[in-house]
């Protein structure tokens, strides 16, 4: 019996690119196949144990009919493989699942328009998305998910919770969550609908550009060197706050693009440690536009990953300010990798580390400015952090 071998050697078998997170934890990613010759199984793992389940199945199971559904005992096979290893950001993708996720991270897709991560081995909503339907519905950063509909979220990946909120326009899905303050969980029901997401925005604020990053899609490099270029137009002064709350992350790629656009040409821009302890340096490769720009980095506990990558590199490169709240600490890095049958795994394959050698993996960057911005500031409309950040570059 060949169908859960064929499965431990497809997961050997293909490599593809980098994972940096969220409305889904993010990334840079690209994809390559072996060679046929290059297939083989671990050595370490034997297909023993998993042959003589099936023989037990197929000689004793009740329910014949569902023994000859291969693909999805090949599924679940990938997938207890994969769940074995208890870590929420190594997934299994089925391709239909696959292709939904390729859809979200070009920034268009239907759902509920919130970014989500774990904490503490709690499901956790990290942002509601500006004008989407979970904000609209009172979702909060730090909202714990304790339920989707009927389903309990304890041990659940983040991969598994995104395919169970998402859905058509127009439906809806019950969230059960638990806010610090309140005792007592509590239902919120929520409308998806179309949900696209700008990457980078701009604006003055007291003569002063503002801009903010969303999320790090492929191109937000050259939309935040675009846009910064636009804003600063605008003023008669050469200072910017770059806002990164509640950005969950994206394109590692984009994060570094992003880097070098304010710091000299082949910086180190942040490291991979990789399994085995190797350390591997990514240098920006982007002709700096921003060097002697005056800056001031806005992060919060809803900054995450390539965000974090972001506001560590500058800060260790550039001396620049980090103010706000303490981030998320996603410091860790996925790789996608593709399958012969068009399903994919994303794979951790290294923490990475801020140039000066700093790992910020589950507990985040301390800012160098510590302002808070609380519920009843953000109920009233004010953002003291933002007011502190422009008295910080005046």
């Amino acid at each position: 019996m060949k169908l859960f071998v064929k499965i431990i050697v497809f997961c050997a078998a293909f490599a593809g690119g980098v994972w940096a997170s969220d409305y889904i934890p993010a990334q840079w990613w690209e994809f390559k196949s072996w060679p046929a010759a290059a297939v083989r199984s671990s050595p370490e793992i034997s297909s023993q144990k998993i042959e003589e389940v099936y023989n037990v199945l197929d000689r004793n199971y009740l329910y014949t009919d569902e023994l000859s559904k291969t693909a999805s005992l090949e599924k679940g096979a990938a997938k207890g493989m994969v769940n074995a290893l208890d870590d929420p950001y190594t997934t299994y993708f089925s391709a239909e699942k696959y292709d939904t996720f390729q859809q979200s991270l070009k920034g268009k897709f239907e759902g509920i328009g919130a970014r989500i991560g774990i904490r503490n081995d709690q499901l956790v909503i990290i942002s509601p998305l500006e004008g989407m339907p979970a904000e609209k519905a009172g979702l909060r950063a730090g909202d714990k998910i304790l339920r989707i509909d009927e389903t309990t979220t304890e041990n659940m990946s983040v991969d598994r919770a995104v395919t169970l909120i998402r859905g058509k326009k127009g439906t809806d899905v019950t969230l059960t969550i638990k806010r610090d303050g309140r005792r007592e969980p509590k239902e919120i029901t929520i409308t998806r609908g179309s949900i696209t997401v700008p990457d980078v925005k701009g604006s003055v604020k007291q003569g002063v550009a503002h801009v903010e990053i969303t999320q790090f899609k492929s191109q937000t490099a050259q939309h935040v060197r675009k846009t910064v270029s636009e804003e600063l137009q605008k003023t008669d002064n050469n200072k910017l706050i770059l806002d990164l709350r509640n950005n969950g992350g994206g394109v590692l790629q984009a994060a570094i693009g992003t880097v070098g656009l304010f710091v000299k040409e082949d910086s180190v821009a942040v490291k991979e440690k990789k399994r085995g302890g190797e350390v591997e340096a990514k240098r920006t490769n982007h002709s700096p536009q921003f060097q002697d720009v005056q800056t001031v980095v806005l992060v919060n506990e809803a900054s995450a990953s390539a965000a974090e990558i972001v506001a560590g590199g500058l800060r260790d490169l550039k001396g620049t300010t980090v103010l706000g709240q303490q981030t998320f600490g996603k410091g860790s890095v996925q790789e996608i990798k593709q399958l012969s049958d068009g399903s994919a795994l994303k794979v951790t394959i290294a923490e990475w580390l801020t140039p000066n050698g700093t790992n910020i993996n589950k507990e985040g960057l301390s800012p160098d400015i510590s302002v808070e911005r609380t519920k009843e500031d953000i109920n009233a409309g004010d953002d003291p952090q933002l007011q502190r950040a422009l008295e910080e570059v005046k």
